[in-house]
Parts: structure tokens; C-alpha cells; sequence
């Protein structure tokens, strides 16, 4: 989704900025949700989601996921 898009290019350029070292996950489908979140627990630190219908219909596996793992997840979205 475009506006995911852009959000996700603004949080990579404002981390950078802090001298952070952003890592992009891309989801296309409710399928890649589980592999790729568990991906990125096993490489980051803290876990930004963008405003995505993708992460909005799976907030509950996504958060499940990183509860499991102990990492922090930051949504965009309430």
C-alpha cells in the first residue's frame, strides 16, 4: 500500500537520523505475516508496524509474535 509506503520511508529516514540502523520487512499478505514478523524478532531490537490493512487485520498475530519473543512493537495506528 502507497500510504504504508511512505510512512515506513518517513520512521527509516527519522531512525537514520538518530543514528539508529533501520531494517525494512515488507508483507504482501496475510500469509508472510508469521515468517517475516518472526524474521524481524530474530533481527531487531523493537518492532515498527506502518498503517497497513495487512498489520491491521493481523495486529493479534503480530503482537502474539513479538510478545513471544520479547520485543517491542510500535504501532502507528491505535
Amino acid at each position: 500500500e502507497i500510504n504504508s509506503t511512505t510512512l515506513a520511508q518517513q520512521m527509516k529516514q527519522e531512525l537514520e537520523a538518530r543514528g539508529l540502523t533501520p531494517i525494512d520487512f515488507a508483507m504482501s499478505s496475510e500469509t508472510d505475516v508469521q515468517p517475516m514478523v518472526e524474521l524481524a524478532c530474530r533481527k531487531c531490537d523493537v518492532i515498527l508496524a506502518p498503517t497497513d490493512n495487512t498489520v491491521a487485520s493481523t495486529i493479534s498475530a503480530i503482537t502474539a509474535i513479538t510478545v513471544k519473543n520479547k520485543k517491542p512493537l510500535i504501532v502507528s495506528d491505535n
